[in-house]
């Protein structure tokens, strides 16, 4: 397959998905996938468009196979931690969370450093309130905020929570 067709397939996968088009969306994908198996970006997408089916499993699947391919792919650290959250795996989650934010403040990350790391600490924040750590959630979002000060989401965050002022 020629890349003009892949990013082809890629974008009407896009709008397929866009539209909630879930079938036809995975459909596309996986016509890239039969030309190059190992395609990590068809991959992630693939796994994207099962996370939106709510099929987990395979979705878990295919970012794996994207970690055997390019071990330390932040990327698919991030969408195995959203995995191990739909399957209330929440310190797994964060675990892979801390590891891929470890990866990208020690700049091994290919991607653009300050995009996804804030998106690791949004998620990382998300699942430290879920499991009842609001203390610790405060921390990160302190913390990001010295990262982010233009930030508008970590501005609103980093407020105490109730309970947990200093008096």
């Amino acid at each position: 397959m020629n890349d003009e067709r892949r990013q082809v397939l890629f974008r009407e996968a896009l709008g397929a998905g866009i539209d909630r088009d879930t079938s036809r969306a995975l459909k596309l994908v996986d016509e890239v996938l039969a030309a190059d198996p190992d395609d990590v970006e068809a991959l992630l997408i693939q796994g994207n468009i099962l996370e939106m089916m709510h099929r987990i499993p395979l979705a878990r699947a295919a970012y794996e196979r994207v970690l055997q391919l390019e071990p330390g792919n932040v990327v698919a650290m991030i969408d195995v931690a959203d995995c191990d959250a739909d399957d209330d795996r929440f310190g797994d989650a964060l675990a892979r969370l801390d590891e891929a934010q470890a990866r990208i403040e020690a700049g091994l990350d290919r991607d653009d450093r300050d995009d996804e790391l804030e998106s690791v600490m949004e998620r990382k924040y998300s699942l430290l309130v879920k499991v009842g750590r609001e203390s610790d959630a405060h921390r990160l979002a302190e913390h990001a905020l010295v990262l982010f000060p233009d930030s508008t989401l970590w501005a609103g965050l980093g407020t105490p929570p109730r309970g947990d002022e200093q008096r």
